[in-house]
Formats: C-alpha cells, structure tokens, sequence
C-alpha cells in the first residue's frame, strides 16, 4: 500500500472535476510522560512539541526539550491534499503537444 492516495470529486454532472493526491504527514506533538509515576500521581512536563535531540539517527528518537523518547509523544497525522493540474485540452483530436511536434 502506497503512502499517497488519488482523489477525485465531482460535484454535479456540469461541474469540472478536481484532482489531487492526499499524503499523510506524521507530526508528535505534547509529552504525555508520567513524571510523578513513581509517587502515584499525575504530572506532565509541558512539552509541546518534539524536536530530534541531533541529526544523528542514534539520538534522533531523544527529544531536546524535555528529554524523553518520541514514543511518549502523541502521535498525529495530518493529510495533505495536492491539487494536480488540469490536463491539456484537446482541440480537433489532437493534443497541443502533438500539434507544436507537426507544425515544425
């Protein structure tokens, strides 16, 4: 199964079609770590958002902020949409790429 899905809407039977393609974007954000786990209550440090500690893939799963691993991070997915272009128009069977191609 691909990352990136197609779509296409049609909104009435005169209407121009729109396509693009939806890609879903993975963002963590908010810390949900315990800190006072150990004294049976409820406290988070406030981390907003993870940041990667370093570009080194053995501590990039570290956030800078607060320290803790990205699995603590909730975890968000945003999709994406990407308008495509409309396709060139046809005019007397032929494309205007096939017509430029003959003239010459």
């Amino acid at each position: 199964m691909s990352s990136s899905s197609s779509f296409q809407q049609q909104n009435g039977p005169a209407s121009a079609q729109l396509s693009g393609v939806v890609t879903p974007v993975v963002c963590y954000t908010k810390c949900m770590r315990n800190h006072a786990l150990a004294v049976g209550k409820h406290a988070v440090d406030g981390c907003g958002e993870f940041m990667a500690s370093s570009p080194d893939p053995t501590a990039a799963l570290t956030c800078a902020a607060c320290g803790c691993h990205r699995s603590y991070h909730l975890r968000e997915i945003i999709y994406e949409f990407s308008v495509l272009p409309p396709p060139p128009a046809v005019i007397d069977g032929q494309s205007p790429m096939n017509s430029a191609k003959t003239e010459n």
